[in-house]
């Protein structure tokens, strides 16, 4: 029998009333601390009776006292590998490289060519394979070369679309949707790509192309790559169409493709940016990608397929989607990291330092931060005008 329990005793109070004093004291503490510390450190509050025109034109201004130098000098270690870096021509080219890539959030660009690039592969294979079905239906052994040597182009769902390409029919409603959607998908892949070449290339807002002009360079550029991706797979297919050609003739197909390759992303590079660049400045870049490219098709899609496999049945088609994507953001990271050798060589943006705020800045430093303050022009009649504060000696404390 379980006995009731009586009225609270006069003058008690329940838990939750204890505790909402305390809480309420730490949040208020928390609150004046933030605000002592915003004031210690953000000058504009320290004179509260600034008007907001006041405000405005230290905004425009800038202030380096928001950012508080460091207190005390580098290790001598940290030092000694920074000088040493920026010695070395090849180990500074590769520091000023990976440096732009991350100043440029060039692992945001990348999520974004991958994240449309991911979508539009779905309407292109139903595109493909409709064409296939309507067009070969007599023919079911050109349709297996060619769709594996499609799906060598694309890991992980292409082999399934080989496999089952002869079961597939043509249909003239499948054909239009698909080429539709392959269109649509396409051009936000363009778009995108658009986007991060300029991002790379520092091009200033303001200079930009507007919508129309985006869309027809888009609808030009899917023709043209079409074409180049085209002759690339018929250039790689004559290797297993032609079991009788000597190893010469096979070796130079190869590297006609890889020429190929190196071409396809020669021209991308120069199509989708909105600056004008010789083409042998171009080159490192493209030569970059069509290696990345062809590496990620021979042991990345290898790599990712094994793992999918160890998946097993339960995580089959997940492991599917994540492989896929992964394979696609990788490959985006090396096309815009190969377009940053091209922006890092074209601008001599090297030797870079290691330690920007106690190592002192470097002229290739200075002439990178001013293309990125530029890079924000938002009309045509803006100027951005750059300066440096004289940086202390980092080995004295």
């Amino acid at each position: 029998m379980v006995k009731a329990k009586g009225p609270a005793k006069a003058g008690s109070k329940p838990k939750g009333d204890l505790l909402s004093p305390v809480v309420a004291i730490a949040a208020w503490t928390a609150v004046a601390a933030g605000i002592w510390r915003s004031k210690k450190g953000d000058p504009l509050l320290l004179q509260p009776g600034l008007s907001q025109t006041a405000i405005d034109a230290a905004v425009v201004a800038g202030s380096s006292a928001a950012i508080p130098a460091p207190r005390r000098p580098p290790p001598p270690f940290a030092l000694n590998v920074d000088r040493w870096q920026q010695r070395h021509r090849v180990v500074g080219f590769l520091v000023g490289v990976v440096r732009k890539f991350g100043d440029d959030r060039a692992g945001y660009l990348a999520a974004l060519v991958s994240y449309f690039g991911f979508f539009s592969l779905f309407p292109l294979l139903l595109a493909m394979t409709s064409i296939l079905g309507f067009v070969l239906q007599d023919n079911a052994d050109l349709q297996a070369k060619i769709s594996s040597k499609a799906a060598e182009q694309i890991p992980f769902i292409g082999r399934d679309i080989a496999n089952n390409v002869g079961e597939l029919k043509g249909s003239v409603i499948a054909i239009v949707i698909g080429l539709a959607g392959a269109i649509w998908a396409g051009l936000r892949v363009i778009d995108a790509l658009q986007n991060a070449l300029n991002e790379v290339w520092d091009v200033p807002v303001a200079g930009r192309p507007n919508l129309v002009k985006r869309r027809l360079r888009g609808v030009a550029s899917l023709g043209l790559f079409g074409v180049a991706l085209i002759g690339s797979m018929a250039a790689g297919s004559l290797a297993r169409l032609l079991p009788d050609l000597p190893g010469v003739g096979r070796y130079g197909i190869y590297a006609i493709t890889a020429l190929l390759n190196v071409g396809v992303f020669l021209l991308a590079f120069q199509v989708l940016s909105e600056l004008r660049h010789p083409w042998r400045e171009l080159l490192p870049g493209a030569i970059v990608a069509a290696v990345g490219w062809s590496l990620m098709q021979t042991f990345g899609a290898a790599y990712l397929e094994d793992v999918q496999k160890k998946a097993g049945p339960t995580y089959d088609k997940f492991a599917t989607v994540i492989a896929l994507l992964t394979f696609l953001f990788i490959t985006s990271q090396i096309v815009i990291l190969a377009a940053e050798v091209n922006v890092v060589n074209a601008r001599k943006l090297w030797p870079r330092t290691l330690l920007p705020l106690a190592g002192g800045l470097t002229e290739a430093d200075r002439r990178a931060y001013a293309h990125y303050a530029d890079s924000q022009r938002r009309v045509p009649t803006q100027r951005i005008l750059v300066d440096y504060e004289a940086t202390p000696n980092p080995e004295q404390p």
